[in-house]
């Protein structure tokens, strides 16, 4: 289960991020205008102290939007700034992880895009068992970030104790006193 209130609870707002410009330099790459004030923005965005991680994760941010057209990748990197920095990582795990499900969210549309435009009906149903395959795979990086911001701990509630004549109660741990 998507737990979406704890998750918008631990996120800050997003760090101001300016946007960047991508051209293309030739038929495999290109050239990426990272201004040089905006090197403490990007570890910002990507929760991480070191501006060489920064640089390399935005590297391979480029590389997973990469297309034909230089505006369509920019738009690309752009939104996945945008959507990881709305995130919010507060460290590298979290950087990374966010980086993943970025790209995996990405991909689950492309995969629903491909789906709707197919006129056959195999190659449809192949695109929507992809993007089911990735809408969970989603879900589940939600968890694992969820669950490591928590620090793994876990609460429980015990809402009614019911103790009969001669049975015995012990409590392990730290219990605060109900209504």
């Amino acid at each position: 289960m998507i737990d979406n209130k704890n998750l918008a609870k631990s996120t800050p707002a997003p760090p101001a991020i300016p946007k960047l410009k991508v051209q293309r330099s030739d038929s495999v790459g290109c050239n990426i205008d990272v201004p040089h004030d905006f090197r403490e923005s990007l570890k910002a965005v990507f929760g991480v102290d070191d501006a060489d991680f920064a640089e390399n994760t935005l590297q391979q941010i480029v590389r997973i939007g990469l297309s034909d057209d230089a505006a369509a990748t920019q738009a690309s990197v752009n939104s996945a700034l945008a959507a990881i920095a709305g995130i919010g990582p507060k460290d590298a795990v979290e950087g990374m992880l966010s980086v993943q499900m970025t790209a995996i969210h990405q991909a689950s549309l492309e995969s629903l895009r491909l789906a709707n435009q197919s006129v056959n009906s195999q190659v449809r149903q192949a695109h929507l068992n992809q993007s089911v395959k990735l809408c969970r795979t989603f879900s589940a990086q939600i968890d694992s970030l969820n669950r490591h911001r928590g620090g793994g701990q876990q609460k429980i509630t015990v809402e009614h104790v019911t103790v009969n004549d001669g049975g015995k109660v012990a409590i392990v741990g730290h219990a605060e006193g109900g209504p």
